[in-house]
């Protein structure tokens, strides 16, 4: 049996090849090449949805499993549908609203599928049109979807830790009281990110007073005058960058030594083995250390630009790029090393600009390009 992980990767190779998904293609572009491909609802389920659902090892065919077409009726409110229901002894435990690929996954076709949440027993609502997918709970109140979803990401573009989570979705791992607690979590540590990003830039008065009061400002104990919060908001702030570039410096001194110990201790038997743009192959993609060093290099380093949380890798085949929100069409950079070198690529697929890095450490001469690019793509 082949297991969740390998299938979803299998079927974000399969997508990204039905409809493409780089940075070469604006997102317009992208939904109209969907619409194009995928041109009714149904062939979006067909083609998109309903792999998904196979992947995460629910029979498809069995309607005991997988019902579509779910009665979600209530009241006086006859006639309604949700597209699919996974059912785990006789009860619904995750419902799914499609849409074609392409549409907007906005807060009206959201409000549909919390219609049919609040009609159901299920605790999981997928709003989905087979490319990208919206998981949402009831963490705020039982019974009442979140008006957040608690997940999102695009099928063509999953990353490790999506598809971690995505395993607990799957079949004889479900357990709603750890997806639920696992989704608490997430949306914290991401709200928590988002704040601490906008601090970092733009530190509101309740941060600085918070942060004065933890380190004892002002010394002599007296009121905070608005003269003394301007200047302490600078301090914050400052504090901040500097907090960003000693993670930064860290990173490379750990690179650094990293290289220095592979430089003693590799021998021509192991440099076979580095994945090269050629030797990788579909089922063979594996991100090694110094690509996973890499990403946590360009990530400290863009992170006074977009909050950390939003920077991913994203693996391939033929390179390992860092992109903004799981989405390849708003790559950073991308990373292609192998036994020929070392190399930190910018611009579009195909026709990139290549700089070669005698080590990791180099990427940091790379810093104002790198935030260049990453703010491109919020400006746009």
């Amino acid at each position: 049996m082949v297991s969740p992980r390998n299938a979803l990767e299998s079927l974000s190779a399969r997508a990204a090849g039905m409809i493409p998904h780089d940075a070469t293609i604006q997102r317009h572009q992208t939904e109209v090449a969907a619409n194009q491909r995928l041109q009714t609802e149904e062939a979006s389920k067909q083609a998109l949805v309903l792999p998904f659902i196979q992947a995460m090892g629910y029979d498809i065919f069995d309607h005991a499993e997988v019902i579509p077409e779910y009665t979600a009726d209530h009241g006086t409110k006859q006639g309604e549908k949700v597209d699919y229901a996974i059912m785990c002894d006789g009860k619904p435990i995750i419902i799914f609203e499609c849409k074609q690929a392409g549409d907007p996954l906005n807060v009206e076709r959201a409000s549909q599928l919390s219609r049919y949440f609040h009609n159901t027993e299920a605790r999981i609502g997928v709003l989905t049109g087979g490319l990208r997918y919206k998981f949402y709970s009831d963490l705020d109140a039982e019974n009442k979807m979140d008006e957040i979803p608690f997940l999102e990401f695009d099928i063509r573009a999953l990353d490790s830790k999506v598809i971690a989570e995505l395993e607990r979705f799957a079949k004889g791992q479900f357990n709603i009281e750890d997806i639920k607690t696992s989704a608490s979590k997430m949306l914290h540590i991401a709200g928590t990110k988002e704040y601490l990003g906008k601090m970092h830039q733009h530190p509101d008065e309740a941060f600085v007073r918070l942060i004065a009061a933890a380190v004892g400002y002002p010394p002599d104990g007296g009121r905070m005058s608005a003269p003394r919060l301007e200047y302490f908001t600078g301090l914050v702030r400052e504090s901040f960058q500097g907090f960003v570039r000693d993670r930064i410096e860290s990173t490379v001194r750990s690179a650094i030594a990293r290289q220095d110990t592979d430089d003693d201790t590799a021998s021509a038997e192991d440099a076979s083995e580095i994945s090269s743009d050629t030797d990788r192959t579909e089922g063979d993609i594996i991100t090694t250390v110094e690509e996973q060093e890499a990403y946590e290099m360009v990530e400290a380093i863009v992170s006074n630009v977009v909050t950390p949380e939003r920077v991913t890798i994203h693996d391939t085949k033929f390179y390992c790029a860092v992109v903004i929100d799981g989405n390849s069409r708003q790559t950073i950079c991308r990373f292609r090393f192998g036994p020929r070198g070392k190399n930190l690529c910018f611009g579009p697929f195909g026709q990139e600009e290549r700089y070669q890095l005698e080590s990791l450490a180099n990427i940091a001469d790379y810093a104002d390009r790198l935030r260049e690019s990453a703010a491109g793509y919020l400006q746009g």
